[in-house]
C-alpha cells in the first residue's frame, strides 16, 4: 500500500494527500506556491486546505497580508487512526448484528445440466472435514445414474477421511453389503415408494442438498435450522427401519 492510498483510507482525499504531502515535503507555503506545486487549481487547493485544518493536520499563519500554510506532524495522523478505530468498535456490533440476522436466512444455490450432481457432489467433498458425517436418501437407480457424476476421487475421500455416512436407500448393491465401520445402512421396506423419485438428497453440517441425477439439476439450501430440522427427519425414520 502506497502513502497516498493509506492517506485515503485514514479519510484523506486525493486533493488534501496532495496538498498535505506537498506541504510535509518543502514547508510553509502559500496558496499559490501550492497550485504550482500540486497542479491544483486555486479553488481546489482551498478546499483541500479547508479539509485538512479541520483534521488538524494544517495550520495557518499570517505574515503580512499573506497567509502561510504549514504541515503539522504526521503523528498527527495517529490521532485520525485512532479515531477511525473507536468508530469502528463502536459499529462493529451492529455490523455483526446485520451479519448474523443475514446468516438466519437460507441461502439456495442450483445447477443444471452436466454440473447439475455434480455442483452437490463437490461441495459435500469441501465442506466436510476429517470425521465429519453426512446423512443421505438415495435410490439404487439414483446411485447409478449419479455414478457418472462422481468427482474423481469421491469415494477415495469419504475413506481416508474417514467420513461417516449413515443412508437409507431402497437396496444394497452387493459392495455396499461389505462391512464398512464409516458407512451405515437402512433399507425400506420392500414395496414402498419413498425413493420412486430417484432424488439424492443430502444433509451435512448446515445443508440440505438434492441431486436429480435424472434431469441432472442440483439444489442446495444452506440453513443451520432446516439442516437441524431434516436431520431429526432423517435420524427418526433411520431408527424405525
Amino acid at each position: 500500500m502506497d502513502t497516498v492510498e493509506l492517506l485515503g483510507n485514514l479519510g484523506l482525499t486525493q486533493q488534501e494527500t496532495q496538498v498535505y504531502l506537498s506541504l510535509l515535503e518543502r514547508g510553509s507555503l502559500l496558496v499559490s506556491h501550492l497550485g504550482r506545486d500540486t497542479g491544483l487549481h486555486r479553488p481546489t487547493v482551498y478546499t483541500a486546505l479547508s479539509g485538512l485544518r479541520k483534521k488538524n493536520l494544517v495550520t495557518v499563519a499570517p505574515k503580512g497580508r499573506q497567509k502561510f500554510y504549514h504541515a503539522e506532524s504526521p503523528e498527527k495522523l495517529q490521532f485520525i487512526f485512532g479515531t477511525l478505530k473507536a468508530e469502528y468498535e463502536k459499529l462493529l456490533p451492529v455490523l455483526k448484528a446485520m451479519h448474523q440476522h443475514q446468516g438466519r436466512r437460507p441461502m439456495v444455490r442450483f445447477w443444471e445440466g452436466r454440473n447439475g450432481m455434480r455442483g452437490v457432489l463437490e461441495d459435500i467433498q469441501h465442506t466436510l472435514k476429517s470425521g465429519d458425517t453426512y446423512y443421505r436418501y438415495c435410490s439404487q437407480q439414483a446411485i447409478a445414474a449419479m455414478g457418472r457424476h462422481l468427482v474423481t476421487d469421491f469415494q477415495h475421500w469419504q475413506t481416508t477421511n474417514h467420513i461417516q455416512r449413515f443412508v437409507i436407500t431402497d437396496a444394497l448393491a452387493d459392495w455396499q453389503k461389505t462391512s464398512n465401520m464409516n458407512r451405515s445402512y437402512k433399507v425400506v421396506p420392500a414395496g414402498s415408494d419413498l425413493l420412486r423419485e430417484n432424488i439424492l438428497m443430502a444433509i451435512y453440517a448446515d445443508k440440505v442438498a438434492f441431486g436429480d441425477a435424472i434431469n441432472e439439476t442440483g439444489v442446495i439450501i444452506e440453513s443451520p435450522t432446516f439442516a437441524a430440522m431434516q436431520r431429526k427427519i432423517f435420524m427418526t425414520l433411520y431408527q424405525q427401519l
